[in-house]
């Protein structure tokens, strides 16, 4: 029984997995966030945003 439980905590980080979905959801929406804000400092150009965007949805 304990080894069951051992497993389980280690193959999900010990958390639900909708909570890592949230989170992920919430680290996307920041990453977003980030990008956009360098974007608009002029730190990249429309080039790399769009790039990094697309790399940021899987679009590669």
């Amino acid at each position: 029984m304990t080894l069951i439980i051992l497993v389980v905590r280690l193959s999900t980080d010990g958390r639900p997995s909708a909570r890592r979905d949230v989170e992920s959801e919430s680290g996307q929406h920041r990453a977003r966030a980030i990008l956009d804000e360098r974007y608009a400092r002029g730190e990249i150009d429309t080039t790399e945003y769009e790039e990094r965007l697309r790399t940021m949805r899987g679009d590669r």
